[in-house]
């Protein structure tokens, strides 16, 4: 059993297609056979958006994920401060200088 820690910057790029298939296969398959937690920055964008697409559109299950993103680099943050209870986020847009928005998966 592993920790798969999936860190890079916020910033937006591109991969291209041949590139974003082998680093999707590589990374479920390594987390699939070493019965790994990914832990990651949770945003929408980067590695870490390129990283939380390939999990959920493997349809791997039993692997655990955790994001852990400062809130003052959360974009939409507003909606979700001083609540206590469930708040349901949606992605305010694109990364800014503010912060980046949340990744959905």
């Amino acid at each position: 059993e592993v920790l798969i820690s999936i860190t890079g910057g916020a910033r937006d790029f591109e991969l291209n297609p041949t590139l974003q298939r082998v680093f999707a296969r590589g990374l479920v398959e390594a987390a699939s056979s070493a019965n790994a937690w990914l832990i990651s920055g949770g945003t929408d964008t980067g590695v870490m958006k390129l990283a939380a697409d390939a999990v959920a559109n493997s349809g791997l299950r039993g692997v655990p994920v955790i994001s852990i993103n400062p809130y003052g680099a959360c974009n939409g943050r507003e909606h979700i401060a001083r609540r206590p209870e469930f708040v349901h986020y949606v992605n305010p847009g694109p990364p800014s200088a503010e912060g980046a928005p949340l990744n959905a998966n």
